[in-house]
Order: C-alpha cells, then sequence, then structure tokens
C-alpha cells in the first residue's frame, strides 16, 4: 500500500526547523512518508511531481501565483502559523492578522488550520469562514519541545553554551526597528489579505510608521540602560540574542566598545540558550513563555516608561514576567 505524503516547507529555520523534525518523527511513525526542506524547495518538488496527491505542510499564506499549483498537485493544504503566537494580549492585532495573513484566493484553498491554543482557536474560527476546510484545535508541536523531558535533545549545545559564556544573562530581542533605516523597513510589508484594498494598505503603512518609531525609540533607551548597566557591573556578562528581522550590524554597532555585552545572531534554535542563562529578559517575545515554562527567571523589560506598545500587545507576557525598568531593578 502506498504511504500517504506530507510535504512540509520551511521559512524561519531557526523558528521552524526543529519542532517541524520532531512533528515528521511522529508523522512517520503513523504511516506518513516525510519530505521536509525550505519553503522554495519542497514547493519546487510538489509542482514538479507526476501524481496529484498529498498534503502541502506550511507556516502561512502561500503567494496567490503559486497557490493553484500546489493545489492541482495535492489533496490537502494545511496551516500551523508561527507568527500567530499564543502570548499575544492584543485582540484588535489578532482582527487584522489572523485572516489578513492569507492573500484572499490562498485563503480560498485552506483545508485544516491548526491553532495553539483554546483562545486562539476560538477567534480563528470566527475570522477564517473563507477557507474551504476548518479550523482545528491542536497545540503546537513548538511548545511541546519546551517540555524538560525533551531538554536532551539539546545536550550537546549547552554543552558547548557552557563552556564558553558561563554565567550569564540573556535578553531575546523583538524590537523589529533597530536601524536608522526603520520608517522605509517599516512601510516595506502590508498584510496579504489587503492587496486590493488601497485604503487599507495607507491606514496599515500609517500604523506601522508610528509603531517602528515607537519601537526604535525604546531600543535607543534600551540601549542606554544596558549600557549603564553593563558599566556598573563590569563582570557581569549580558548576551543580546537579535530576532531574525532585526539590522544585526546596528546591534553591533551600538555595543562595539562594551566588552561585557556581546551579540548574538539568531542562527540556532533559542532553546539550549534559555536552559543555560541565568535568567532571561525580554520585551514580550515568545521566549519568554518558554522561559517561564522551566523555571527560569524571567523579566519584562521597559527601558522606557513611554513607551507601552509591547506591553499592550503582549500583556500576558507582561503578567508572568517579573517587571523591570531600571539599573536597580
Amino acid at each position: 500500500m502506498k504511504k500517504k505524503e506530507i510535504f512540509i516547507a520551511i521559512e524561519i529555520k531557526v523558528r521552524e526547523y526543529l519542532s517541524k523534525i520532531f512533528l515528521s518523527f511522529f508523522l512517520a511513525d503513523k504511516g506518513f512518508r516525510v519530505f521536509i526542506g525550505s519553503k522554495d524547495k519542497i514547493i519546487d518538488l510538489v509542482q514538479k511531481k507526476q501524481n496529484n496527491s498529498g498534503i502541502f505542510f506550511y507556516k502561512g499564506g502561500i503567494h496567490k501565483n503559486l497557490i493553484n499549483s500546489i493545489d492541482d498537485k495535492t489533496d490537502q493544504h494545511v496551516v500551523i502559523d508561527q507568527e500567530i503566537a499564543p502570548g499575544f494580549s492584543d485582540k484588535k492585532e489578532f482582527e487584522e492578522l489572523i485572516p489578513n495573513s492569507f492573500h484572499q484566493e490562498t485563503l480560498k484553498k485552506i483545508d485544516l488550520y491548526f491553532s495553539p491554543n483554546e483562545n486562539l482557536y476560538k477567534m480563528s474560527k470566527r475570522l477564517l469562514k473563507k477557507i474551504r476546510g476548518k479550523v482545528v484545535f491542536t497545540g503546537w508541536p513548538r511548545i511541546d519541545l519546551w517540555k524538560i523531558k525533551y531538554k536532551f535533545f539539546y545536550k550537546n549545545q549547552i554543552k558547548e553554551i557552557n563552556s564558553k559564556y558561563r554565567d550569564f544573562i540573556l535578553f531575546n530581542s523583538d524590537f523589529g526597528y533597530v536601524s536608522e533605516n526603520y520608517i522605509d523597513e517599516a512601510k516595506e510589508y502590508y498584510p496579504w489579505g489587503y492587496d486590493r484594498n488601497k485604503s487599507k494598505q495607507n491606514v496599515y503603512k500609517k500604523y506601522m510608521k508610528e509603531f517602528s518609531k515607537e519601537s526604535h525609540l525604546e531600543f535607543i533607551s534600551f540601549i542606554k540602560l544596558v549600557k549603564n548597566f553593563a558599566r556598573t557591573n563590569h563582570k557581569q556578562l549580558i548576551l543580546i540574542r537579535a530576532h531574525p528581522s532585526e539590522n544585526l550590524q546596528a546591534w553591533n554597532n551600538n555595543f562595539k566598545d562594551v566588552k561585557n555585552v556581546k551579540i548574538l545572531s539568531p542562527n540556532d534554535d533559542v532553546t539550549p540558550w534559555i536552559y543555560c542563562a541565568k535568567c532571561v529578559l525580554h520585551r514580550g517575545c515568545t521566549t519568554a513563555l518558554q522561559s517561564k515554562l522551566i523555571n527560569k527567571p524571567t523579566g519584562f523589560l521597559i527601558s522606557n516608561k513611554k513607551y507601552k506598545t509591547s506591553i499592550l500587545k503582549k500583556k500576558f507576557n507582561y503578567d508572568i514576567s517579573e517587571k523591570i525598568f531600571s539599573v536597580n531593578d
């Protein structure tokens, strides 16, 4: 009997890879033949295969120019959205983000949409009525990997990190707009669901202009706060892990003269870094949930009380963390 095929496409390796490998193990154990790889390679494989069968599995919306060829070559198109993190609290943000992450043409050809928690399941069920399939409450392989019983997966990385850095504070960034070109960067993108609506595009771009400005100003305040802490605690190492979307050069330029602050490139899984840190600082990053789950001391850092964007959007992450506003905190 021919095995059912599933094609798993990965866009951002650092965020998706290990959880998809983890998922693939269970799928293979259930009898699926699993193909896993980069988004472009998997799409190319699907388009070139001779038979019209199998499941295409992705993190979000496929471009409208590709959806028909993928739909013609597979039985089902399923999505587990890596961008819809359970730590968000801003309902209005979800109202826009969940349906508008997709072109309308793509939305109509989704057979299953997996939700990571009950709150997002209820919201997605209401907001994704145009999909041809259904919304399912499943959980998230990425969160399953946070369980202590899977710590052994990271044994070698933990040993290597501890050997190299030993005692350190970890800050996981999600400022997004850290370079001086933040306004241009913010205007580069609008949700796919606004593709045919110029008015919504303009409103969104105006919102992103203000949002990026506030994020960048908070970033500048953060630099000052961390430098102040580093000077008065010169024996304490601070590791700052940039977000995959951030300009790494901007981070390095700001801390090039501070010996006890090191900038990490986000080119591997964050989990072993969280296990090794003495404590984890963040400003709303999903890693706060992961850190809290393994009982790591976790602090929400607001470098300037004037900027509250991250708290409003990620209040749950704020509520579960220690509150840090100053060097004394």
